[in-house]
C-alpha cells in the first residue's frame, strides 16, 4: 500500500498552504533526514504552458525551507531542457525561475555544460543498458520531482516518470531516443531509465494547476484543474493523475511497464488517497490524448494501417522562425534547413523530438496518409 495526496488549491488561502498541507498528509521525515535535496522541474522549453509553474516551484522551496529550519542542508535545482540550441540558464531566466532561485537563496545546478556527466549502468535495462546523468542526481539523498501533468505525442502521457528523462544532459536524450522509436519501444527505454532511479529516495509534487491535453507536451490545450498531487511513489502518482484525467495505464505504456516491473504501485486498490477523494477530483470530460494507438490495427492489414496512420512532423511555415532547433535535436539527422526545415522521411524515426521542442509551434503532428502507403512520407 502506498499513499497519494490530492490537494484542491482553491480550498486554501495560498499555494504555500496547499503544498504544506500536501506534505503534512504524506509525512515529512524523508525531507527532515535529507542533507542534499535536488528539485527536478519540467523545463522542456521556455513556454510557461510547457513547464512546471514557477509558483509551484517557489511554493515547494518555501515549504522545504520551513521544514528544514535550523538544519544544515543543501537545496538545489536543475534540469536539462529540450532546446539544445539554447542555454538552460536562459530557459530558466525566461521562465522566471532564476529570479526565484536568487530570492530564496537555493543553488542552481546547470545540467548541460556544468559538471561533467557521469556514466551509469542500468542492470535491468532491456533497451537502455547505460546512460549519462548529471552528477547531482547521483549525489542527492532526496530528489523532489516536480512534473507538470501533460499529454505527450509519443508516450501519450507525461508526468512523474517521464520527467526523469531530463536527468540526462544535452545530446544524451536524442541519442537514447534512437533506442526506442515507437510508443511501445520508447516506453521501454523510459522504464529502463526509471529502473535505475526507482530505489532512490524521492518525492513527487505534481503541478496540476493546469494540465495540457491534445498536442502535448509543448503545444496542447490547457485545462484548469487547480490540483497538486503528491506522493513518494512516482508510479502511484502517475496512476492517480491518469485516473483524474479519465484514462488508465493502458493509455500510458511506460507507466504500465513500470508497474509490471514492480518499480512502483499502479493498482488503484493498493493506493490510499489522502486529501480530496479521487471521485471528486476526476474530471467530467476526459483529457484528449494525442493519437491513441489503434487496437484494431493488427492482422494482415496491420502494416498498411500503421503506414497510413503513423505520426510524422509537419511544418507550418508561417510560424517557422528558422531557429534550427529541430535540426539540432533530431537524433537521426533527418532534418535540413533549405532554408526552412526539410524532412528526410526515410531517415525519420517518428520520435517527434522536433515537434516537442519547437519554440514557436511551427511543427505539428500529422499522419502520413497515402504518402505513408507509397513510402514517400
Amino acid at each position: 500500500m502506498t499513499q497519494v495526496a490530492i490537494i484542491n488549491t482553491t480550498e486554501f488561502l495560498t499555494l504555500f498552504d496547499s503544498i504544506n498541507h500536501c506534505l503534512e498528509l504524506l509525512g515529512t521525515q524523508k525531507i527532515k533526514n535529507a542533507k542534499n535535496i535536488l528539485l527536478k522541474p519540467n523545463c522542456l522549453l521556455d513556454k510557461p504552458d510547457a513547464a512546471t509553474s514557477p509558483k509551484v516551484i517557489r511554493g515547494v522551496i518555501e515549504v522545504i525551507q520551513k521544514i528544514k529550519t535550523g538544519q544544515d542542508y543543501i537545496l538545489s535545482i536543475g534540469d536539462s531542457p529540450g532546446l539544445l540550441s539554447k542555454n538552460p540558464r536562459i530557459i530558466f531566466e525566461n521562465l522566471g525561475i532564476m529570479d526565484i532561485i536568487e530570492a530564496t537563496g537555493i543553488e542552481y545546478i546547470q545540467f548541460d555544460g556544468g559538471a561533467p556527466p557521469i556514466l551509469v549502468q542500468i542492470p535491468d535495462g532491456t533497451r537502455l543498458k547505460e546512460t549519462m546523468i548529471a552528477p547531482i542526481v547521483e549525489s542527492a539523498d532526496l530528489i523532489i520531482n516536480l512534473p507538470k501533468l501533460k499529454t505527450h505525442m509519443l508516450t501519450l502521457y507525461t508526468g512523474a516518470i517521464k520527467n526523469y528523462w531530463g536527468v540526462q544532459p544535452g545530446g544524451n536524450k536524442p541519442k537514447n531516443h534512437l533506442k526506442g522509436t515507437s510508443t511501445e519501444t520508447f516506453s521501454q527505454v523510459i522504464t529502463d531509465l526509471f529502473s535505475y532511479l526507482a530505489d532512490k529516495p524521492q518525492l513527487v509534487i505534481m503541478d496540476a494547476l493546469q494540465g495540457m491535453e491534445g498536442n502535448g507536451p509543448s503545444s496542447g490545450k490547457m485545462r484548469t484543474m487547480n490540483l497538486i498531487l503528491g506522493g513518494y511513489d512516482p508510479v502511484a502518482v502517475d496512476t492517480i493523475a491518469l485516473t483524474i484525467v479519465g484514462h488508465t495505464l493502458e493509455d500510458a505504456p511506460h507507466v504500465k511497464m513500470c508497474a509490471e516491473r514492480n518499480l512502483g504501485i499502479g493498482d488503484l486498490p493498493n493506493i490510499e488517497i489522502l486529501g480530496k477523494p479521487l471521485t471528486d477530483a476526476t474530471l467530467f470530460k476526459p483529457f484528449r490524448f494525442p493519437g491513441k494507438r489503434l487496437a484494431w490495427a493488427g492482422g494482415v492489414f496491420g502494416p498498411l494501417i500503421y503506414r497510413y496512420t503513423k505520426k510524422i512532423p509537419k511544418l507550418r511555415r508561417k510560424n517557422c522562425i528558422r531557429c534550427a532547433n529541430c535540426a539540432t535535436v533530431c537524433p537521426s539527422a533527418a532534418i535540413t534547413l533549405t532554408p526552412y526545415p526539410s524532412f528526410n522521411r526515410k531517415k525519420c524515426i517518428q520520435c517527434l523530438c522536433c515537434v516537442e521542442t519547437c519554440p514557436n509551434d511551427a511543427l505539428r503532428v500529422g499522419i502520413a496518409g497515402f504518402g505513408g502507403l507509397l513510402g514517400t512520407q
